[in-house]
């Protein structure tokens, strides 16, 4: 797996803004044509979410070559500081989700460990104590925070977020630390909203 980032100046896409993804496809879509018509031919698959590009399947230092020659000939440059080989049987990661199995991305480990180590923690000794003593209020892990945490993995995985979320609901009392902007509805209603 190849996961590359280009370059973007001011005068091509602006970057970080809620706009992004739309502009990036805007701006990306003839180049988008080129590079399915080059991995269709290659055997690869090829995704990409705003300026992140990834390509998976057997990819070779020529692919690399190509993939560079097809970005440079449409004005795009490869930030090759950003250019990593993710070979099978290592870590694969692309935006902060693990990519090493087939099927679909997966959530971190270390970002589950962590959310199941804070929930039973507040199951155990409270919210109040979490914060206090256990280095909730350091992180600032109000509630707003703790339950987008738990609708981030719900998307992803929706057999460990959603138990999670509802726990966190129940368990993180409203107002602590801010304005909830949060509301959270019945597992069974998150289906309701694609």
């Amino acid at each position: 797996m190849l996961h590359c980032k280009h370059k973007a100046t001011a005068d091509k896409l602006p970057i970080g803004l809620s706009t992004s993804p739309f502009l990036s496809n805007l701006a990306f879509l003839s180049t988008d044509h080129f590079l399915a018509e080059y991995v269709q031919s290659e055997g690869l698959s090829f995704t990409r979410y705003v300026d992140d590009l990834t390509f998976s399947g057997g990819i070779t230092d020529r692919h690399l070559a190509d993939i560079d020659r097809i970005l440079d000939d449409a004005g795009w440059s490869v930030s090759t500081r950003k250019t990593a080989f993710m070979r099978g049987g290592g870590p694969q990661y692309v935006t902060g989700l693990y990519v090493g199995e087939a099927d679909r991305p997966r959530i971190p480990r270390k970002t589950k460990r962590r959310m199941r180590w804070i929930l039973h923690i507040i199951s155990r000794f409270g919210y109040d104590t979490y914060m206090a003593e256990f280095g909730g209020e350091d992180q600032e892990m109000h509630r707003h925070r703790l339950l987008g945490w738990a609708c981030y993995i719900a998307a992803v995985e929706p057999d460990l977020g959603c138990p999670l979320l509802r726990a966190f609901d129940g368990l993180v009392p409203e107002g602590y630390g801010g304005t909830d902007w949060i509301d959270v509805v019945d597992v069974e209603d998150l289906d309701d909203l694609d």
